[in-house]
C-alpha cells in the first residue's frame, strides 16, 4: 500500500523530469548556434549559417528556436544584440572619451541628425 502511495505522488515529478529532460535536449541541439552568437556578436548571421551550424533544416531550426527561446530567431537576435552593443558602446567610450565624440559625430552625420553644414 505504501509503494501505490509513493508511486502515486511522485509520478508528476517523473512526468516533469521528462518535460525537463526533453527541453534540455532541445537547448543541446540548438548550443552551437548559442556558442557562435556569444563570440560572434557584432557579426551579421544568416538563417542559412545558423542551419549549419545546429545541422537541420530551416523549418525544424524556426519552430525549435521558438520552443526553447519564446521567440523567433529574427526577434531573439534583435533583443539580445541591443544589451550587448550597449555594453561594448559603454566600455569603448569609457575607455577613450575622444573616440566616443568622433564615433558619435559620425553616426549623427550619418543618420541625418545634423547637417553638413554643421562639420565645417
Amino acid at each position: 500500500m505504501i509503494l501505490v502511495l509513493l508511486i502515486n505522488h511522485y509520478e508528476s515529478h517523473l512526468a516533469l523530469a521528462g518535460v525537463f529532460d526533453r527541453r534540455r535536449k532541445a537547448f543541446d541541439r540548438l548550443r552551437p548556434l548559442f556558442d557562435y552568437l556569444e563570440v560572434h556578436y557584432a557579426e551579421p548571421i544568416s538563417l542559412s549559417k545558423a542551419t549549419d551550424l545546429v545541422g537541420m533544416s530551416k523549418a525544424h531550426l524556426m519552430r525549435l528556436f521558438k520552443q526553447v527561446t519564446g521567440h523567433s530567431f529574427d526577434t531573439y537576435l534583435n533583443h539580445s544584440e541591443l544589451p550587448r552593443l550597449k555594453s561594448y558602446w559603454h566600455r569603448l567610450t569609457s575607455q577613450s572619451p575622444k573616440l566616443a565624440g568622433m564615433l558619435g559625430s559620425a553616426i549623427r552625420a550619418t543618420s541625418g541628425l545634423c547637417s553638413a553644414g554643421s562639420f565645417k
